[in-house]
């Protein structure tokens, strides 16, 4: 469906909804499917931060969100989401999920206690994870984050990369000297963005959690150049007329 309908031809990682893990059983899935990471692991090992770490041998952090997985995957990657502290000193495992800060101020004092736990002590990547409902809260939550990535920029020895470029480095690992040349950060080949998306509609669908009984109406974005003819569902995920 993603490489149908959005253009996304390279997954290689993966967060579970809403951060319910899927125990052993979604990580067999993974690396049956050729996957890298997951970055569902929320954990409150965040003095000092939990860096990321290989499931070749069985994890035995804490489990906030069970079930987690018990057993090795040798081969995956885990990329821990490690716990803020808010500006009301609990914990939170996404921005957006932390105590909503009062004014822009408040907001970049979020970032910068967080970032430094990271910074000053081993360095662990420091995950940024929210999601828009934050900047819908409060439009001062977006001015903060674009100042404080500002403030990032005048440091020489911090890198804005993907979860997949860590794991790059941790697994090959340069001197900040070759960072530069080692992330790679010219982006003029990548392909643009979608700058129109069809609208499709379906009425009376039956698909959970509907049903035969309670059908309901839903629409799909896709940057595809037609809507499905039906729609795409778990045996048939491009929505073809004959499955």
């Amino acid at each position: 469906m993603m490489s149908t309908f959005g253009h996304i031809n390279d997954v290689v990682g993966m967060r579970a909804p809403y951060l319910q893990m899927g125990g052993d059983r979604q990580f067999e899935m993974m690396s049956e499917n050729g996957y890298t990471w997951d970055a569902s692991w929320s954990t409150n090992m965040n003095d000092p931060p939990l860096w990321p770490f290989t499931l070749d041998y069985a994890a035995k952090i804490d489990c906030s969100v069970p079930p987690c997985p018990v057993h090795s995957h040798p081969g995956i990657w885990e990329v821990p989401l490690v716990n803020w502290l808010d500006t009301n000193d609990t914990l939170c495992a996404e921005v957006d999920n932390c105590y909503l800060p009062n004014d822009k101020e408040e907001a970049l004092q979020l970032f910068r206690q967080n970032f430094r736990r990271h910074y000053e002590q081993n360095r662990a990547p420091f995950g940024i994870h929210l999601r828009a409902r934050w900047f819908y809260s409060a439009h001062y939550n977006l001015e903060a984050l674009q100042e404080f990535l500002a403030e990032l920029e005048q440091l020489n020895d911090v890198w804005l990369v993907t979860i997949s470029d860590v794991i790059r480095w941790m697994r090959n690992p340069v001197p900040n000297s070759r960072a530069e040349e080692f992330f790679d950060c010219d982006f003029t080949n990548r392909l643009p963005a979608c700058l129109g998306s069809l609208l499709c509609e379906y009425m009376n669908v039956t698909h959970m959690p509907n049903s035969e009984d309670h059908p309901g109406d839903r629409f799909l974005h896709t940057c595809a150049d037609q809507c499905p003819d039906v729609y795409p569902w778990l045996g048939n995920p491009t929505g073809s007329a004959n499955p």
